[in-house]
């Protein structure tokens, strides 16, 4: 007798602890990484904009929210100021004769590259270009003027002395360049099929002079030792080569050239295309991508990037911070979010958040029927799919803290659409409820008013939107808790007094 109530007893708790830890992790799913003791949280919600859980359409709201604490950050992380309008970059592109089929897709990939650092959020970048063939020409000088730069290396023809590749002449320009420049990250993007050949073995390869000319035995040595005098001339210059590849290529001396980066690895990028065969843009571009990661890292500050799936639509409304120095931008094209900081990294705790609207023509039906669970930042909502990096918090110059992606969970009464504040009778897990849509909702209103910085709320008017809050899912877990104990109590009191009476 006694084993029997004792066992039944036993079902009975473990069945209540079961049920509740299942309401428990109802709770808004979320992913967490620490480094330097900084800590970053990611955590996604289903949740409401103007009274409603969904568009016309029936596409649901979500929020995404971070939580930064750098409370505990060292010194010498906090106190790396960002450098907002401190790049200059001079792209330096071979358009001599033996670049044949990979010129144009080099062109390309060259545009694309300057278009993208001139619009790196939170910092004016300026690039220049100068031309490499017979001799070493200036073709533009420093400027942030995108259509400028880009036409200007698109429309670049072949040099018309078809011999010759001016490496110390071409070097010999970007150094003057680059003593024009008042920022502190200098960098050049160096990019050639091969070694320095011109019609002359001198003792320097150009016919200008002064200190300021390196010597050397022949072509190669003299590319070199000008790249040499570079960096000594500035010492905070960064120097990437880019070699394309074709069957009497030889990339020693671009390898010799190029300087390191933060992690000690030689900034040399080759580029696999070949001149017998059209060079493809990706390629050449997958080279162009890894410089930019290089970049990037010298030439941000503190930033958190965040890229949501093609399957969901920013709101760029609705974009908050609790800091009035960190500004958020949303670009379209890439679907990303990106927070800058204007000013260092503090100790203390960020709060950041915005809303992605889910487009329901883009989620597969047995998604939904299958109430399957969504990715909220990658390329992809299919979570069989790789989402690492995707989300990324740049800090200290160079160092990075990358997230993976938290969940979401579809059910169908999501993309139900109703009139006016809507009530979803029998919400499924994960489902918005509003509990009375005629009262006004304290805080609604249009996202984005009354801040502190354009388009990103700041400061109290954090969280103040409609979404269902974790915390109240937890006070709901606490009560349920409450109430299965209390069933137990009461079960356990009639076991005890059946026992007494036998």
């Amino acid at each position: 007798m006694k084993k029997t109530w004792g066992m039944k007893l036993g079902m009975l708790i473990v069945g209540c602890a079961m049920v509740a830890n299942t309401t428990i992790a109802m709770a808004a799913p979320s992913v967490s990484e620490t480094k330097d003791n900084i800590s970053i949280t990611k955590s996604a919600e289903w949740t409401q904009l103007d009274g409603k859980p969904n568009d016309a359409s029936g596409n649901p709201y979500a929020k995404v929210s971070f939580k930064i604490d750098a409370t505990n950050a060292p010194d010498q992380v906090v106190n790396v100021v960002s450098k907002a309008g401190d790049a200059d970059i001079i792209i330096v592109l071979d358009n001599s004769g033996s670049m044949g089929a990979e010129f144009q897709a080099a062109k390309d990939a060259a545009a694309d590259f300057a278009a993208q650092m001139i619009d790196t959020p939170g910092f004016n970048v300026r690039v220049g270009l100068v031309t490499m063939g017979s001799t070493g020409i200036r073709a533009v000088d420093f400027t942030s003027d995108k259509n400028k730069i880009t036409t200007a290396i698109r429309t670049l023809q072949f040099d018309p002395v078809m011999w010759g590749t001016n490496f110390q002449e071409a070097l010999y320009e970007a150094q003057l360049m680059l003593g024009e420049s008042r920022v502190k990250n200098k960098l050049i993007v160096f990019q050639s099929d091969g070694v320095p050949e011109q019609c002359y073995k001198t003792v320097n390869c150009t016919t200008k002079t002064g200190a300021d000319i390196a010597l050397g035995a022949n072509d190669s040595e003299c590319a070199i030792n000008q790249t040499n005098i570079i960096k000594s001339k500035f010492s905070d210059v960064g120097i990437a080569t880019i070699g394309y590849t074709h069957a009497t290529s030889n990339h020693s001396v671009l390898k010799e050239m190029c300087t390191k980066d933060t992690a000690g690895n030689k900034m040399f990028f080759e580029a696999t295309a070949r001149a017998q065969v059209t060079a493809t843009l990706g390629n050449l571009a997958n080279a162009f991508k890894s410089t930019e990661r290089t970049f990037s890292q010298i030439i941000t500050g503190n930033t958190l990037v965040d890229k949501v799936p093609d399957e969901y639509e920013i709101i760029e409304s609705t974009i908050k911070s609790n800091d009035s120095t960190v500004t958020g931008k949303v670009d379209s094209a890439k679907n990303t979010v990106t927070f800058t900081w204007g000013q260092k990294l503090e100790k203390k705790v960020y709060e950041l958040s915005f809303i992605i609207k889910l487009k329901k023509s883009k989620v597969p039906a047995e998604y939904i029927s299958a109430k399957k669970e969504v990715y909220t930042n990658g390329t992809t909502i299919d979570v069989t799919k790789d989402s690492s990096g995707s989300a990324v918090f740049n800090y200290s110059i160079s160092k990075q803290i990358p997230l993976k992606s938290p969940t979401l969970q579809l059910n169908e009464s999501l993309f139900k659409v109703q009139s006016g504040a809507p009530i979803i009778e029998n919400p499924e897990e994960g489902a918005p409820t509003v509990e009375n849509p005629d009262e006004e909702t304290p805080g609604a209103g249009t996202p984005g008013t009354d801040c502190s910085t354009p388009g990103a709320q700041t400061g109290s008017d954090l969280g103040t939107d409609e979404t269902p809050k974790t915390a109240d899912a937890f006070n709901m877990n606490v009560l349920f808790i409450m109430a299965a104990m209390a069933v137990v109590g009461g079960v356990t009191a009639v076991i005890i007094r059946k026992r007494r009476a036998f």
